[in-house]
């Protein structure tokens, strides 16, 4: 990490700190997050790490998951499964969107949760919000597949970090609770994981 850290910053990027299972998730899968002023954060291939085009950069898995359609729907169901489980509520803090960026449709997914769940009001992490965590899921819920077909969305805790491209380094495939990203070309230690 030392060395990659070495690398980012003579490229003028930084690694971002932090011991938290996201960072050790990305870690694991050969990653780094890095944060530039044009980018923001985002991944990286890891020290020492080559992938070659084709291959897998690394598999995911989701984190919540809604089976059925990709809607409204699917971010309440995700959002009172994170309300009853403290473990997958605390890794979403790790993504958590400014209280600044909270859209309407977030606003009214959160009064259903309130009004149709209110015995988990009392499972939010103290110091958070409600509607934090349902712009956070809603922000960060991807499409799923079941057998190629649309299957719902979920919210993979790595390739949440990766930023949007119209010239993408990768692209990923799900399949139920996996995600798989694949390499469009040759990648190098320092090169950015994106996808379009």
């Amino acid at each position: 990490a030392v060395a990659v850290a070495f690398l980012l910053r003579e490229l003028g990027t930084a690694v971002v700190p932090g011991a938290s299972m996201q960072a050790r998730r990305v870690e694991a899968c050969g990653l780094a997050v890095c944060r530039t002023e044009e980018l923001g954060q985002h991944l990286v291939i890891g020290q020492g790490r080559c992938v070659n085009a084709g291959a897998v950069v690394f598999h995911d898995e989701a984190l919540l998951q809604h089976h059925g359609p990709d809607d409204d729907e699917a971010v309440f169901q995700m959002c009172v499964q994170a309300l009853t489980d403290p473990w997958a509520q605390n890794r979403l803090w790790d993504l958590s969107v400014a209280l600044k960026n909270i859209q309407q449709i977030e606003l009214h997914i959160a009064g259903r949760v309130q009004r149709e769940r209110p015995d988990l009001m009392s499972n939010v992490c103290p110091g958070r919000s409600l509607a934090s965590l349902v712009a956070t899921i809603s922000n960060h819920a991807q499409q799923t597949l079941i057998h190629s077909q649309p299957g719902g969305r979920g919210v993979f805790m790595v390739a949440s970090l990766m930023q949007h491209s119209c010239s993408p380094t990768c692209t990923f495939a799900t399949n139920g609770k996996h995600q798989y990203v694949v390499a469009h070309r040759d990648l190098n230690e320092g090169d950015e994981v994106s996808i379009s």
